[in-house]
């Protein structure tokens, strides 16, 4: 396949980071050509048709201080979907549901000390004020939670949490992973209310992933959907192009926005990506005729219920934006290889309908309209000490490909404000090569 400065950058992936790449180069002057295997576009934050609902697939949520999404939406012209709602938070331990949304909640909360919970807020003030990771990059989580909040609170609190968010194991996990968490979350309490400000795109991030898509292609930009890239072309060992199931594309270079396991097949045998452990997901979606909870997200450290979380959206999205129902999310993660992904949506449903009834009392099974059980087996990595010394937002596994993933997302966690941030670097990064050397094609072979 022949080449040239005119020939497309292809993008293998139209998630949101396929698409935002794609948008930051397009609107740079560079002919993009991105190729999504589904026939929707979002990947994980695709919405899905829930009885004649639109909802995202997974639950997502923007802070008030997202400010690439906020920006990216309002450049889109689709700003006035975004709303935010001060929300309350829940905590469920050893049987009994606590209210977390304030202040004079947390100075009464009973399942901690006075002591405990005066070294849980002198802990979230300190990552507020910690602004450097790479020190944490290399402690141990366990270690420093232990020796910041104490031995009685890691064990009542942290280590439930993360057990329950890690499938039983929170093993290798350095202290950037909830240094991260606890600044970006702890950013988005309204000063004037005390309680958490969550927002949302009604219509789901799907708005977001459209809106892309239309201004890639008013600039010239091409989609295809529903075409799977099949194997990478190359001449003089140079990616030069893609072979798909619907033909073969010249390109001039290739970004990849697969996780490396999925890129990985379509590499020679001698290029070996550096594998990556990931979080799977099991989450069941309800929609309901009545509001279930009056949190919009439940901390849950009983150890007897069996998922992570309770989230209803419809606290922040509104009930009069689902047709007067409300939405709830009950998502379980779990390892790639769970035996939950062997059992079937209805014995997920039974057990998780269980125990959700535990939580909520006044719950009942006719309130629920429709369900779904939605799985992804890699929705989040997990990155083990010393990540910082191996992660980086963009590399080439070989002359004219570039890898870049949401498992390159580091030390923030990830979640689509992190992902666009992270497609605009590797736009920064690329840049010399794919844009200001538009007219003159170069070799691509020092971005490592």
């Amino acid at each position: 396949m022949r080449t040239s400065s005119d020939t497309p950058v292809a993008i293998i992936g139209g998630g949101i980071l396929g698409l935002s790449l794609g948008w930051q180069l397009t609107r740079s002057g560079v002919k993009v050509q991105i190729f999504e295997r589904d026939r929707t576009l979002g990947g994980l934050a695709a919405s899905m048709d829930l009885d004649g609902l639109q909802v995202d697939r997974f639950y997502h949520v923007i802070l008030p201080t997202d400010r690439h999404v906020i920006d990216l939406a309002t450049e889109l012209g689709v700003e006035e979907r975004l709303q935010f709602r001060n929300t309350k938070v829940g905590y469920f331990d050893q049987g009994q549901m606590y209210s977390l949304s304030s202040l004079v909640e947390f100075l009464r909360f009973k399942p901690l000390s006075l002591v405990e919970r005066l070294r849980l807020a002198a802990f979230v003030l300190y990552c507020q004020r910690l602004t450097g990771w790479q020190a944490l990059d290399r402690i141990a989580l366990e270690q420093w939670l232990v020796r910041l909040c104490g031995q009685s609170l890691y064990q009542k609190m942290w280590l439930p949490l993360l057990k329950s968010k890690f499938d039983d194991d929170p093993s290798h996990l350095p202290a950037t992973y909830l240094w991260a968490r606890t600044r970006r979350m702890s950013s988005n309490r309204d000063s004037s209310a005390a309680r958490e400000s969550m927002g949302c795109l009604v219509g789901g991030y799907q708005v977001l992933a459209d809106a892309l898509a239309e201004a890639i292609r008013s600039a010239g930009g091409e989609i295809f959907t529903g075409v799977k890239v099949k194997e990478l072309a190359c001449e003089a060992g140079r990616v030069t192009g893609l072979r798909t199931d619907a033909g073969s594309f010249a390109c001039r270079s290739v970004i990849s926005t697969l996780l490396p396991e999925y890129l990985q097949p379509l590499l020679p045998g001698s290029v070996r990506l550096e594998p990556q452990r990931y979080l799977g997901i099991v989450c069941l979606v309800l929609k309901l005729s009545a509001s279930v909870s009056p949190y919009y997200t439940v901390n849950i450290t009983d150890r007897s219920i069996p998922f992570t979380t309770v989230v209803e959206t419809s606290r922040v999205i509104g009930s009069e934006n689902l047709g007067g129902h409300s939405l709830l999310y009950v998502p379980k993660y779990v390892a790639p290889d769970s035996p939950y992904f062997d059992r079937s949506d209805e014995q997920i449903q039974a057990e998780f309908l269980h125990h959700l009834g535990r939580m909520f009392p006044d719950f009942r099974p006719e309130q629920i309209v429709t369900s779904r059980v939605m799985r992804a087996r890699a929705i989040e990595p997990v990155h083990e000490l010393e990540a910082g010394l191996r992660v980086e937002s963009v590399y080439a596994p070989l002359p004219g490909l570039y890898q870049t993933s949401t498992a390159q997302i580091y030390p923030a966690l990830v979640n689509c404000e992190a992902v666009i941030a992270l497609a605009e670097n590797v736009f920064e990064r690329l840049r010399p090569d794919l844009v200001l050397s538009n007219t003159s094609f170069q070799e691509a072979s020092h971005v490592r």
